[in-house]
């Protein structure tokens, strides 16, 4: 089964990109530099910087790097994997989930969203208002239930059908 992070289709690829992170230790910037490097993709937006910035900041501040590390989501030398591993703790699972829904406003990625898929305002809009009425709640557990659990859950088939029924509101 594809994985919900997978289910977001064009705005994880544009969520994330390098940045200065104000409040962490320099492990801790290098860290979500490296985390906000791998997702970004090139030449993100500055609303994609300021995503980067708040998901990265998020997740390094409520795992901490030694915990990063032990999921491989980083190396010892603070650089983050290519892809987000297939299983995660909960304290991970969780902060990721949270930085999701904290963080990323598909009203604000509109403009990145149509340059990246081609799709009309009309299809956007859509798009990004489907994405909102997902419950942050049920998003939030489907990712925890995604990266913790063996099997996927009733509750990751719901929110995946939801994600994927965004998706084709771009036309796809």
């Amino acid at each position: 089964m594809k994985r919900t992070i997978l289910a977001f289709g064009i705005a994880i690829a544009l969520l994330l990109s390098a940045s200065g992170c104000g409040g962490l230790n320099k492990d801790e910037q290098k860290a979500a530099k490296s985390i906000a490097k791998i997702f970004a993709g090139a030449k993100p937006s500055k609303e994609g910087q300021k995503i980067a910035d708040c998901f990265s900041e998020k997740l390094v501040k409520d795992v901490g790097v030694e915990q990063l590390q032990k999921d491989k989501v980083i190396d010892k030398k603070l650089v983050a994997a290519a892809s987000v591993p297939k299983k995660l703790s909960k304290k991970t699972a969780e902060a990721y989930g949270d930085g999701v829904v904290t963080c990323i406003d598909y009203t604000k990625l509109k403009g990145d969203i149509k340059k990246q898929s081609g799709a009309t305002s009309a299809q956007v809009d859509a798009y990004a208002k489907c994405f909102d009425a997902i419950d942050d709640g049920d998003l939030k557990q489907a990712i925890v239930d995604e990266y913790t659990q063996t099997k996927p859950t009733a509750l990751v088939k719901k929110v995946n059908a939801q994600t994927q029924a965004c998706g084709k509101k771009l036309g796809g």
